[in-house]
């Protein structure tokens, strides 16, 4: 199972296997804005929550909130690393603020390696990042040739993070009603 979620279009997705949506538009609208999406086979393959901080209003910050949990161990964190993720995330709810216009904080999680990928920016073309760089123990941080943080990959999330368990439980749920669904 695989989760992710763009706090710019404010969308939570669960992808629950490998597989293509079908083609012939096996997209069907059980709630509104959650969408649950079928392969030929009339397999689950993916549900896709529409304004899901609607659903769950401390997902707009849960980026924010996973990124306070990193910086709590800042102690540990090589300074350059720490300017850098310091420069590049706004953490306050400060609405005067400042943000780069590209900036488009979101999450991947992936169940099954459990390895949290916290995105802050589309990522730029290869040949512009960095390689990643270890700055914790389990957490890389990837960057651009301008030192900007693009993303922070950490593995052995759940251990970290315990709202990602309940992402995992709220999705196997999901899956298990399906057949209402059809």
């Amino acid at each position: 199972m695989r989760f992710y979620y763009s706090s710019k279009a404010d969308v939570l997705g669960i992808f629950f296997k490998p597989g293509k949506p079908d083609q012939k538009g096996r997209r069907k609208e059980v709630m509104p804005g959650v969408w649950m999406i079928f392969d030929p086979r009339g397999a689950l393959v993916q549900l896709e929550i529409q304004q899901a901080s609607r659903h769950d209003p401390q997902l707009k910050h849960m980026v924010q909130m996973l990124i306070q949990e990193v910086l709590r161990q800042a102690d540990a964190i090589a300074k350059e690393a720490l300017l850098a993720i310091e420069k590049t995330i706004r953490l306050s709810d400060d609405p005067q603020a400042e943000q780069p216009a590209d900036y488009q904080p979101g999450f991947n999680f992936d169940a099954a390696s459990n390895v949290l990928v916290v995105e802050f920016f589309k990522p730029p073309a290869r040949e512009d990042l960095m390689p990643k760089k270890q700055i914790l123990n389990n957490t890389f941080a990837t960057f651009d040739q301008d030192g900007r943080l693009v993303s922070i990959d950490i593995q052995g999330a759940m251990q970290q993070f315990p709202d990602l368990q309940r992402f995992v439980q709220q999705g196997q749920e999901m899956l298990s009603l399906q057949h209402l669904f059809r």
